[in-house]
């Protein structure tokens, strides 16, 4: 690798470290504001909220894992 390709790369590396924090920072900050959500209906914090006002809490839960883990694959086949 000559001076300018090292270069590059390490500007690759920074930006996608940068990136992957970026990402981990939104995923636990809506998995905060989801639980957050569902705890405040588990203790009866809005007495008279539907039973069906925790799904959409729950389904956001398990789309923010499901996107957690998308990302995880992601940065590790990249790191291959």
């Amino acid at each position: 690798m000559d001076e300018m390709t090292l270069r590059e790369f390490e500007k690759f590396k920074l930006f996608m470290r940068i990136q992957a924090d970026y990402g981990k920072w939104l995923a636990a900050t809506i998995a905060v504001l989801q639980s957050g959500a569902l705890f405040a209906l588990g203790e009866g914090k809005f007495p008279h909220a539907p039973r069906c006002a925790y799904l959409p809490f729950l389904i956001g839960l398990i789309a923010i894992m499901f996107s957690g883990l998308c990302s995880w694959l992601n940065f590790t086949l990249l790191g291959m």
